[in-house]
């Protein structure tokens, strides 16, 4: 793991001093959809960045990323009076994607392709059943209700026009991410995307 972060901080630092270099702000809305539980809607926000792998007009290129990125799911349990309540889930995680992707340039339009891993670290989640005040867990890490570390696959397509980019995709998590006393659950993350970005060159 050392070896790999310091490879992909070495290719940063070669490209921040080229001239296709470029990073862009970026937002959008992430849709959580774990198999076998229901949709919950969440946000990611950070920055990402590409680095051209050639200077044709038509080009792969590598594209770092790092955001603050909010999962989450929806599922539905009963009490010992066979009361329905609904049990909510945020985890929030520090993600960063690693794409290859190729661009395709058509007049003012840019567009793309991009796929490669993520990795991503817990930071902060609640856990909420109905109104109950107890049943509430304020941090589902510091509990070690889930894993902290948590990685997975992403697949994208966008366009550019005009240095603004929108791009949608998938997400895929490949870890089961609770433990412990929630280890009979397994609501590993599956998410649709979709982002709003700037090119800054």
């Amino acid at each position: 793991m050392r070896k790999f972060v310091c490879a992909i901080l070495f290719c940063l630092s070669q490209a921040i001093s080229a001239n296709d270099f470029s990073f862009a702000p970026a937002a959008g809305i992430v849709i959580s959809h774990p198999k076998g539980y229901h949709t919950q809607v969440g946000f990611s926000i950070g920055v990402k960045t590409m680095y051209s792998l050639s200077d044709k007009l038509n080009h792969f290129y590598l594209s770092p990323g790092l955001s603050l990125v909010s999962r989450g799911w929806k599922d539905y349990i009963y009490d010992i009076n066979d009361h329905k309540k609904e049990w909510i889930c945020h985890p929030y995680y520090i993600e960063m994607p690693i794409n290859i992707g190729y661009e395709w340039n058509i007049n003012n339009l840019g567009l793309l392709l991009e796929a490669g891993p993520y990795i991503a670290l817990g930071l902060f989640g609640s856990s909420e059943i109905g109104n109950d005040s107890e049943l509430k867990i304020s941090n589902i890490f510091s509990s070690n209700l889930y894993k902290r570390f948590d990685f997975g696959y992403k697949l994208n397509v966008g366009a550019v026009l005009h240095r603004w980019q929108i791009t949608i995709g998938i997400s895929h998590s490949l870890q089961k991410p609770s433990k412990d006393e929630w280890q009979e659950i397994n609501p590993k993350d599956f998410s649709y995307h979709i982002s709003f970005s700037y090119r800054i060159q």
